[in-house]
């Protein structure tokens, strides 16, 4: 099955960054991984134009403890920010915003769909577990898998070492907070923007 996921599948997203995919990607199937298929943050086509997503419980690809916040997605009516690239600091990060960019005149506000994403970012690896949900129904785990990244430019470029059988490239900026903190903004499938903040 081919379908487009996110780095959530980072997702690379969502996800599925869980560190997302901005391209067709090839997921293992459920039978190939020993996981069932679930669906994903692409699944917002209620928010946004998506092609669908599918992703993979895979509970051999990291130990990776899933500790981020639950974050509401929320859609913005407006196209969504250029994203400039940058040095990524490794580290763990946890998603701490996911915006569904709708252009002008669409839908803008919470969409009821929920997300949760803790990446091990290393100097080439990154280890990846993602949870989905809706508000008031609670989350389950939709995606963990492993990747080697590299950068250049605007692009990240994600090879699944676990968890998916095609590698994906994507937007993203690594930015330097105010306070001196670090925030990795990664550009999903259907306009998706989902925020990871490092942990201190």
């Amino acid at each position: 099955m081919s379908r487009t996921s996110s780095f959530a599948a980072l997702a690379l997203m969502t996800g599925t960054l869980a560190i997302g995919c901005g391209s067709e990607v090839a997921p293992a199937t459920a039978e190939d991984a020993g996981g069932v298929d679930t669906g994903s943050l692409a699944d917002t086509s209620t928010v946004a134009d998506s092609t669908g997503d599918t992703a993979v419980v895979d509970g051999g690809c990291n130990a990776l403890a899933n500790t981020a916040p639950v974050v509401s997605v929320v859609a913005v009516p407006s196209a969504p920010p250029t994203l400039t690239g940058g040095t990524i600091v490794p580290g763990t990060y946890q998603s701490t915003k996911v915006e569904a960019f709708t252009g002008s005149g669409g839908s803008s506000g919470p969409t009821g769909k929920t997300f949760q994403e803790t990446v091990l970012m290393g100097a080439t690896r990154v280890d990846v577990v993602v949870a989905e949900g809706t508000v008031g129904a609670g989350s389950k785990e939709a995606f963990r898998g492993t990747f080697s990244y590299v950068t250049g430019g605007d692009n990240l470029a994600l090879a699944p070492l676990c968890g998916f059988k095609d590698g994906v490239t994507e937007k993203y900026a690594a930015e330097t907070t105010a306070s001196g903190g670090n925030v990795l903004r990664i550009l999903l499938p259907s306009n998706t923007v989902l925020t990871l903040t490092r942990v201190p």
